[in-house]
């Protein structure tokens, strides 16, 4: 069982860093005006289901990140041992959730013209909370209808598609302010976790409700405080 868990553990982490190596060179990209703003125009049709090829995309989701040396690439989270995780559904749903925070991301950051993604552990929950923070007409959570009704709607859906389709609703009302940065990689392990249900799901929805309502300035940025059994 401890074996278990720390294989989950170390792969929720691998996962963030896969995750995060990809987006951050996008965005490095996008707003330098480079080759990604065509890459995320493919990403976004995907997210959106309006069509993509596969191969267009494949490079950005699954492809090896440019390192200048052997000790950056490990670092960088470019390969990601995804054997360790020994039953081939788990292995799917952990490639679904890095799919899904990257085609997020695409969303995210079209017409922007600073990051909005960040390696700093903040959450979706934080996030929402500072669509509110807008410095001329400031929200407290209790009054972000919109935003409320949204998070109490992924509490009721049963299957990815419409939990990604609420988060890509959420992430359009981000634009609102340039407060809204969000660390895709710990997106993609919440995502990852809801997937597989129980205890892990409810985990990311009390953190998100948390860290939405959490008063105060800080970012609640620690992980769920259950270990990952499942």
């Amino acid at each position: 069982m401890v074996y278990q868990q720390s294989i989950y553990r170390a792969q929720e982490e691998a996962l963030s860093r896969y995750v995060n190596a990809r987006v951050m060179r996008l965005q490095s990209s996008y707003l330098t005006k480079g080759a990604a703003v065509g890459q995320l125009a493919h990403l976004r049709h995907l997210a959106q289901g309006s069509g993509s090829e596969w191969m267009l995309v494949g490079n950005d989701l699954f492809g090896q990140v440019d390192t200048d040396d052997q000790e950056s690439h490990q670092s960088s989270g470019s390969s990601w041992d995804s054997s360790l995780l020994r039953e081939p559904s788990q292995r799917n749903k952990a490639f679904s959730a890095a799919v899904a925070a990257i085609e997020l991301f695409a969303l995210r950051i079209q017409s922007e013209t600073s990051e909005v993604a960040v390696t700093d552990r903040t959450s979706f929950g934080r996030a929402c909370r500072n669509i509110g923070l807008d410095e001329k007409h400031p929200q407290k959570p209790e009054d972000m209808n919109g935003v409320i009704a949204r998070l109490y709607r992924l509490e009721s859906v049963q299957d990815l598609s419409s939990f990604t389709m609420l988060l890509r609703q959420l992430l359009v009302m981000m634009k609102k302010n340039q407060a809204c940065k969000l660390d895709f990689g710990r997106l993609a392990v919440d995502i990852w976790k809801w997937q597989r249900g129980g205890h892990l799901a409810q985990d990311v929805l009390f953190a998100w409700a948390r860290d939405f309502y959490q008063s105060g300035s800080h970012d609640a940025k620690e992980p769920s405080a259950h270990l990952v059994t499942k």
